[in-house]
């Protein structure tokens, strides 16, 4: 009997600590490379969200339609506003969200590798939240820092005894780092964009 109730105990704890624990989901991505990133963009900017919107009209179709307004081009040609789509979105109750996607906030600076299909498609961003990196002060200087969202990335091997354009063509995309520097490597690589 006092077994029984020792068991009964354990699986009401178990119970108890399965229920107090958090939800929990994440997402596994192959982690770009700078290169990688400045090839699969058009523009790479940095950028204010102004205004917010969701579009489509069924829940698989929902995207959130933000108004940017550019206030440094770093590569690409630029236009003084863009719309930059993203997956997902909520209307009407229903709520898509994609894991990966990049997240904008209005009023909040970010640094930007924009992509489109053609002349005429929607701007994106390349390599989802991998292209995206918050702009913040720290102390006087402005930073970047890449905001992942839950998203796990796994690096691809590259070999590091190769030439010199192979090992820029692996150079890792830092977590945080000064702006003026970044802006400054990414300028450096893209001369490298179509080798």
């Amino acid at each position: 009997m006092k077994d029984r109730a020792f068991k009964s105990y354990l699986s009401g704890i178990a119970l108890a600590v399965l229920l107090a624990t958090p939800c929990a989901s994440a997402s596994v991505a192959r982690a770009l490379t700078l290169v990688n990133l400045i090839r699969a963009s058009q523009v790479v900017a940095v950028v204010t969200p102004v205004s917010e919107q969701v579009v489509g009209s069924r829940p698989a179709e929902l995207m959130r339609k933000v108004a940017v307004r550019v206030d440094e081009c770093v590569t690409g040609e630029c236009a003084t506003q863009l719309h930059v789509y993203l997956r997902g979105g909520q209307r009407d109750g229903v709520v898509k969200v994609v894991p990966g996607e990049a997240s904008l906030v209005v009023g909040k600076q970010m640094l930007l590798f924009l992509r489109r299909d053609g002349s005429r498609g929607p701007w994106q961003i390349a390599g989802l939240s991998q292209g995206a990196f918050e702009v913040f002060e720290k102390g006087s200087v402005a930073k970047v820092r890449r905001l992942l969202g839950g998203v796990s990335l796994v690096n691809q091997c590259c070999d590091q005894s190769s030439t010199s354009g192979a090992q820029l063509a692996c150079a890792a995309v830092p977590f945080e780092d000064r702006l003026d520097l970044f802006v400054a490597r990414v300028r450096s690589l893209a001369v490298y964009k179509w080798r």
